[in-house]
């Protein structure tokens, strides 16, 4: 286990206003019952714990501050009706942002390759959420929590937790980069880019169908209000699979040669086709079900993206068609190859490595850009090790044959 060496709250800077309120709309309604979200990043910055606690903690809790004024839904919470009403974001003066300081004594080598390593000893740098408070009315539900754990004279990993309802993946990555900069930088929050920071306006976002209060109230019959936590040991290993540029071209190319009219063939279309069709071991369709799987998904996407009546046509029905595939065999994807979190820089380099802690729950793979290969993607997989091997297997000679 890690050693706790502080736990504070950090608030935003004196100078921030003094209440926001955001109403939860169906996007954000969607994750309201979703178990909380867990990314990880390792920097190879070997130093003492001297140095750690006396200098980068406090430049890391004062850049905080200041970071968090741009990204007020962040320090604030998510207050859930008892009663009546939907649930909104709320921050108000004094709310904060959980932050633990830590030390590991473990290998930091071991937790930043790509090789099968145990799943449970990565949450020793895991925040975990404050718990919900409850008042008269209303459930209050903190959104984010952060961790920062030294391995002496070898690296720091950050932590982060975040609840996906007031925090998703590009909210996230943008709070990264921007705390990142401020503090590389001394603390100047005005080099923060305008383009990088967060469109919190709900006010915006159409609802002519009603999905608001559909998804709410449906929301409100299913689920518990709070996600079971997991359960240790996980008996799963984690391990990241690369796969380059040519690689992805040379999926592409498989594809058009069958299909040369595919309308939406894109990196995300094939890399998942591939990744789905292994995970299967050949249940899909044998040989073609990579061909299968991607012409699947490129359709799927073709006819939401090019929809004339938008990306919502028929989401009235989502929550039910969605309620159908419980208890299915399902395959989710966290992340996306947009998204790019090995350019944040805190002021001692890149990060050595990203983890996607958060699929060690629910079965899916991670998704993100290459550290080390341009055009290229990291796939995070947590499964138990007799299966990982066996995919292991499966993807390496694949991608040899191609």
């Amino acid at each position: 286990m890690a050693t706790i060496l502080e736990q504070c709250k950090v608030q935003t800077s004196p100078d921030t206003v003094t209440e926001v309120t955001l109403p939860l709309v169906h996007f954000d309604i969607t994750w309201l019952y979703f178990h909380p979200v867990h990314r990880l990043l390792f920097f190879d910055f070997p130093c003492s714990k001297a140095y750690f606690l006396d200098t980068i903690v406090p430049r890391l809790k004062q850049s905080l501050s200041l970071t968090l004024k741009h990204f007020l839904p962040l320090a604030g919470n998510i207050v859930h009706p008892i009663d009546s009403g939907r649930p909104m974001s709320r921050y108000a003066v004094g709310d904060s942002v959980s932050l633990t300081i830590a030390e590991y004594d473990k290998d930091f080598n071991q937790f930043t390759g790509n090789h099968p390593r145990v799943a449970d000893e990565f949450y020793a740098c895991v925040p975990q959420l404050q718990p919900a408070s409850i008042s008269n009315d209303s459930v209050i539900f903190p959104v984010l929590s952060l961790q920062v754990t030294l391995f002496p004279e070898h690296g720091m990993c950050f932590g982060f937790t975040n609840h996906h309802a007031i925090g998703d993946a590009s909210t996230i990555v943008r709070f990264v980069k921007a705390w990142a900069s401020v503090t590389k930088f001394d603390g100047e929050a005005k080099l923060i880019d305008d383009k990088s920071l967060p469109f919190y306006e709900r006010t915006g976002v159409e609802d002519s169908e009603g999905l608001d209060s559909l998804y709410w109230e449906l929301l409100k019959k299913s689920r518990p209000v709070e996600s079971p936590p997991l359960t240790f040991p996980l008996n799963k290993v984690r391990a990241t699979f690369i796969i380059t540029r040519d690689d992805i071209q040379k999926l592409k190319n498989i594809v058009l040669a069958k299909q040369p009219n595919m309308a939406h063939l894109t990196t995300f279309t094939v890399v998942c086709a591939h990744l789905w069709a292994e995970s299967t071991h050949g249940g899909l369709k044998g040989n073609d079900g990579f061909l299968i799987a991607a012409i699947l998904i490129g359709e799927a996407i073709r006819k939401t993206v090019y929809n004339e009546k938008g990306i919502l046509d028929g989401a009235e029905n989502w929550p039910l068609e969605f309620g159908k595939l419980i208890g299915k065999w399902l395959f989710g994807v966290a992340g996306s190859p947009r998204f790019d979190l090995y350019d944040t820089d805190y002021g001692w380099g890149r990060p050595k490595k990203f983890e996607s802690v958060s699929i060690d729950g629910d079965g899916s793979m991670s998704l993100c850009k290459s550290r080390d290969f341009e055009g290229g993607l990291e796939i995070g997989m947590s499964r138990p090790k007799i299966e990982m091997d066996s995919f292991a297997s499966v993807f390496i000679e694949t991608l040899g044959n191609l």
